[in-house]
């Protein structure tokens, strides 16, 4: 039982040395819980003092946030498949050309 207890205490001890979150370690007051721009998704802080949080203000803010992001990835989408089409468009041009000379023989 004594070795119990003192592995309970030495754990504890060791928890309480971890440290915090960065975000909350830099002392950031966002009011009414709005999303944090580019520091981790789902990561708010409110301000305790605030009388009234609104919700729907809150909704709105993250709706934005998430169109935004959305439209980001499509663009980036975009982006990246572009060149593929355009290798691609031109290698079914050379093939057919390919085809009409093979049809001429």
């Amino acid at each position: 039982m004594k070795l119990f207890i003192s592995a309970l205490f030495i754990a504890a001890a060791l928890l309480s040395g971890l440290p915090a979150p960065s975000h909350a370690a830099e002392g950031k007051i966002v009011q009414c819980g709005e999303p944090l721009k580019g520091e981790g998704i789902g990561t708010v802080e409110t301000d305790p003092g605030q009388d009234y949080c609104n919700i729907y203000e809150r909704q709105l803010a993250y709706r934005e946030e998430r169109l935004k992001y959305k439209a980001d990835l499509e663009e980036r989408r975009e982006n990246y498949h572009a060149p593929r089409r355009e290798a691609y468009k031109n290698y079914k041009a050379d093939l057919e050309a390919l085809n009409e000379t093979r049809q001429d023989n």
